[in-house]
């Protein structure tokens, strides 16, 4: 069973990059001439339908525990404790972009996906921010990982990113919990490595910290107060 599912994994791995490929170089070129938006909501399509296929062959099960879609505007803070965490909020959040690191730049197949569509930064510089404010302002999503990488890194950093993207755009926080039972693709582990068993992905949507939630203090001050506040809910810390 265990090899099956290996091979099952492997596959859809393929079918991911290479759709993704296909999907970044002749589809969402055509789409985003009419709006972000559109390329946005392409994007969550194809991913949602990723995810279900990982259902039906009862690879993953995804549970959602308050997580409303429709949400709009929002600076999406989540824990990163494997490597499908982007796909599956992308998935389950419309209108919903994502702040990636360079690095991901060098994928061959996830090149033309994150160019297209989403905010490539590993350092939040001011071009960075205005980006992802005027990303908020038209009211998509932006969705960061505060440690900057998975979860299982032993150098784990919380970043000011996006609280300081939060504050200077005026949106509120809204953090996300992501557990996987039993653990799988973190970044220490062979991504073929899987359980013998579905695999239990659940998103919990927590309280949304407001944007106003530092009256009177400097942005530097906001940002830190904010940043503790997220890995205090995150159990980041």
């Amino acid at each position: 069973m265990r090899i099956l599912r290996s091979v099952l994994t492997a596959l859809f791995f393929a079918i991911f990059g290479v759709c993704g490929f296909l999907l970044g170089i002749l589809a969402i070129p055509i789409v985003s001439i009419f709006s972000r938006r559109a390329s946005v909501a392409l994007l969550r399509a194809s991913w949602r339908l990723f995810v279900a296929g990982l259902e039906i062959f009862r690879l993953i099960k995804l549970k959602k525990v308050g997580v409303n879609p429709e949400r709009s505007g929002y600076v999406i803070v989540a824990n990163h404790p494997t490597l499908l965490d982007i796909v599956l909020l992308v998935a389950c959040y419309k209108n919903s972009i994502c702040i990636v690191k360079k690095s991901l730049l060098y994928n061959f197949l996830l090149y033309p996906i994150i160019k297209g569509i989403f905010i490539v930064s590993d350092d939040f510089a001011p071009a960075v921010m205005e980006e992802a404010a005027k990303a908020l302002g038209r009211g998509l999503n932006v969705i960061i990982f505060p440690e900057g990488t998975r979860s299982d890194n032993p150098q784990k950093k919380i970043h000011r990113g996006a609280a300081r993207i939060a504050i200077s755009a005026n949106r509120p926080v809204l953090p996300v919990r992501i557990s996987c039972e039993p653990p799988i693709l973190g970044k220490k582990s062979n991504p073929l490595d899987v359980s013998d068993r579905t695999v239990l992905f659940t998103l919990e949507e927590l309280e949304e910290i407001p944007p106003d939630a530092s009256i009177g203090l400097n942005n530097s001050k906001k940002s830190r107060l904010l940043t503790a506040k997220i890995a205090n809910i995150l159990n980041l810390e």
